[in-house]
This record gives C-alpha cells, structure tokens and sequence, in this order.
C-alpha cells in the first residue's frame, strides 16, 4: 500500500448520513429564537441576548468533497453518476441554499436541485475556483486563473 493511502479517511454513505443529520440538528438548536446568540457565541457557550443575527446567518451552506448524487455534476467521463447518496437525501429534504462540492473533475459547472444550488469549481490544478457572495441574494461564480 502506497504510504500516502494509510492517511486517507474513508466515510460510508451512513456515516456521511449520520454527520450531516446531526450537523444539521447542531444547526437548529444554535437558532432557537430564546438564545439569540451568534454562531461564535453558541458554540463557545457566552450568551449575548441582545446581540443581532451576523449577516448571512440564515443562509445554509453544505460543505462537502463528494457532490450529490445524480445531478450534473456527479458526471465521470464515462457518464456514470457516482455521487453520494446520502447528500443528494439531505438536499432532498432539508434544502439547504447551497452545496459547495468536488470531487468529480469532469463535473465542473452549477447545477440546481429544488431551490438547492450546487457547485462544483472542478480541479483547482487547471487553475478553477468559484466565488460564492452572501448577501441578500447568493451569487454564484465559476473562474478560473
């Protein structure tokens, strides 16, 4: 076995599952309403009741290597859709606003999944990148150097 190989974490599909349910879950009880904290304040357990929702607070964006699956961007070359299907049942259910993926190369592009953007920025070695703006809308860019 390559050395670089021992030091790779593999996740099923249920444990994926399993941390996106509770990320998710984790998110709703930092927004009860009685705790008006700030994402920073909740997690380090200060309380500022007076303190206002930051900016971009209602926005819910997934952070994932793998892309969801079958959308656009879960593509191989040969066409097979190899994405996870345990993001495209969260999406399915929670609807974030948006999913910021990899992964696939070849699945460079935007795609939309209900009221979900997904965006895959494809291989950083070829120079590509996105810009995602949070603001009173998203605003989703593909670039690349």
């Amino acid at each position: 076995m390559p050395p670089w190989k021992s030091r790779m974490y593999h996740f099923s599909e249920d444990q994926l599952a399993e941390d996106l349910q509770e990320g998710y879950r984790q998110l709703q009880q930092l927004k009860q309403p009685e705790q008006n904290l700030s994402p920073a304040d909740a997690l380090s357990g200060v309380s500022a009741p007076e303190q206002a929702e930051p900016p971009g607070w209602k926005t819910h964006i997934v952070l994932s290597h793998v892309p969801p699956r079958d959308c656009k961007l879960d593509q191989t070359f040969l066409g097979r859709h190899v994405g996870s299907q345990a993001l495209r049942r969260f999406i399915d259910q929670v609807q974030p606003d948006l999913v910021l993926c990899g992964h696939i190369h070849e699945g460079r592009g935007l795609d939309r999944i209900g009221r979900t953007w997904v965006l895959n920025c494809g291989p950083a070695s070829a120079g590509n990148y996105g810009l995602v703006e949070v603001a009173s809308q998203l605003r989703l860019e593909l670039r690349r150097v």
